[in-house]
């Protein structure tokens, strides 16, 4: 059975509180994870914060799933840590993104230390450029000259999470060992999930308080590495089409 949304939580809170049931003398429960004491009326929103960091993931990654297109970009940047303790660590390769669409459908630019390449999935077909160390190590050596169309789009599966924007934000989130939901202001559109607890916390993703509970920034740093991504245009109708500059046809 579908969890409950965050928002039906709520209104399921929110009768509770009021002492309303299905009959008269009979004292609501609450459901299972919810936490009363974090509920403000005057900021009913989406009522993420009133559910454990797990579910709240869950919610999340539903909510970007449902939402169809979007645009996001980020990085990731690893940190090389020495043999002398008083070294401190050097940064060292950097993954990044860009990607606009939706997993079915999308075009993305991908860099990985020297390694960068363009995707586009269209039409279910999958097309991939690259620069000369990608046509070495992948073996595309037509991807030099413009986009090669892939036998299979599992040959991306390397690439993923990072062409998926619900595997995406849930791998960003359970990278940590704590989530915690911030209670908002009242008057707040967005609400923190922080990352690693509130005494040391390692990053922290915004999202939307009203409405999904869509992510609009992801930011987290810690001894391995630092990162960041940003979210936009949730739902908004993204035009993918296959490219027309082929240098190997499907």
């Amino acid at each position: 059975m579908r969890r409950p949304s965050a928002a039906l939580v709520l209104t399921a809170t929110a009768f509770a509180l009021a002492g309303c049931s299905g009959a008269a003398g009979v004292e609501a429960e609450p459901l299972e994870g919810v936490d009363l004491g974090a509920y403000d009326p005057a900021h009913p929103g989406n009522g993420l914060w009133l559910i454990p960091g797990e579910q709240a993931i869950a919610e999340i990654a539903e909510a970007v799933r449902a939402a169809g297109d979007v645009r996001y970009e980020g990085s990731y940047t690893e940190l090389v840590a020495h043999d002398d303790p008083e070294t401190p660590p050097s940064p060292g390769r950097t993954v990044s993104v860009t990607f606009a669409g939706d997993p079915e459908s999308y075009e993305a630019s991908l860099a990985a230390g020297d390694l960068a390449l363009d995707v586009v999935v269209a039409e279910g077909a999958a097309y991939v450029r690259g620069n000369d160390a990608f046509a070495q190590r992948s073996g595309l050596a037509a991807a030099r000259d413009g986009f090669v169309c892939l036998a299979s789009a599992s040959a991306l599966d390397d690439w993923q999470p990072l062409l998926d924007p619900s595997l995406l934000v849930e791998q960003l989130l359970r990278s940590a060992e704590e989530v915690a939901v911030m209670p908002p202001a009242a008057d707040a559109e967005t609400a923190e999930l922080v990352m690693g607890g509130s005494e040391s916390p390692t990053g922290h993703l915004t999202v939307a308080a009203v409405g999904a509970p869509l992510p609009l920034e992801f930011l987290a740093g810690d001894g391995s590495g630092d990162g960041r991504f940003s979210f936009a245009g949730w739902g908004e109708d993204v035009a993918v089409t296959a490219p027309e500059d082929l240098a190997q046809g499907c």
